[in-house]
């Protein structure tokens, strides 16, 4: 616990610290910012402790942020992200397919000794594993039916998109428990060209089997509270949005078209440094 509490007190933290949750049973801590004791919600499993020194650092500043409607673009990508109300930040809960809520922990709190997932993800550290295909070959992203779809018609014979994909020589995302952080350590993996250390450097190519700049923001705000397979892929595309120094030009890709990621940490940094205001 005391080092939990210096810890937030420590000057240099790459966001501020309003105060803390303590998880008893696992000893963790998760950083906290803004927080407003009446509005959250109660769990036997985790302790709540508020700095009230007067030195503490300000919290985030209010952003204003316009309902996004339309088709997806590189702007409406970043203010997305960057809003706390919208859907995508329910895509980050700590649990694969749960809702996250406004106030909890996002997936990138998962360790007190790595206060700086952002960080830690942009140096390729989790890249020496199987995502699925480890292939010196194009990466596939979509939706599950425009994967299979592509994949199938490009060599493939599956009735999914990892069968499909697989069998056609294409990597695509396919691990046991996964969460939103996860499929992101894959993608820096990916436009790194690390998506396996131990078989050397991997293609970085990207084929988007749906174009991006025709993804309807109003489809994927729909369904809010929830969220399906499909709806991945829009914060997929956001995300690399937000790491890719040419960001812009995914959304200007046909179907199949190759797009090679121009990784920017100092851009990566700045989105993690959003998110984590939240």
């Amino acid at each position: 616990m005391d080092k939990c509490k210096a810890a937030c007190l420590e000057s240099g933290l790459p966001r501020t610290c309003d105060g803390f949750l303590f998880q008893p049973s696992e000893k963790k801590c998760f950083r906290k910012a803004s927080i407003e004791p009446s509005l959250c919600s109660k769990d036997a499993g985790f302790e709540l402790y508020v700095r009230s020194d007067p030195y503490r650092p300000p919290s985030a500043p209010a952003v204003e942020i316009k309902v996004q409607s339309g088709l997806l673009s590189s702007k409406s990508c970043s203010a997305m992200m960057r809003d706390p109300d919208h859907k995508f930040q329910s895509l980050w809960a700590m649990q694969g397919w749960s809702v996250r809520h406004r106030g909890e922990a996002g997936c990138w709190a998962v360790d007190w000794a790595q206060p700086d997932w952002f960080q830690w993800v942009a140096t390729g550290s989790s890249c020496g594993q199987t995502w699925g295909n480890n292939l010196n070959a194009p990466t596939v992203f979509g939706f599950a039916e425009s994967m299979t779809n592509y994949c199938n018609l490009n060599g493939g014979n599956g009735g999914d998109p990892g069968g499909a994909c697989m069998s056609a020589g294409f990597n695509i995302l396919r691990i046991g428990d996964w969460n939103m952080c996860r499929n992101v350590e894959w993608m820096v993996c990916v436009v790194e060209g690390k998506a396996s250390y131990d078989r050397g450097d991997r293609s970085r190519e990207i084929r988007f089997t749906h174009p991006p700049g025709q993804l309807n923001i109003d489809d994927f705000n729909s369904r809010p509270g929830w969220y399906i397979e499909n709806d991945i892929y829009y914060l997929e595309v956001c995300v690399l949005n937000e790491m890719c120094a040419n960001g812009a030009e995914i959304f200007t890709k046909a179907e199949g078209e190759a797009f090679v990621c121009e990784f920017d940490a100092a851009l990566w940094a700045a989105a993690g440094k959003a998110l984590t205001w939240l």
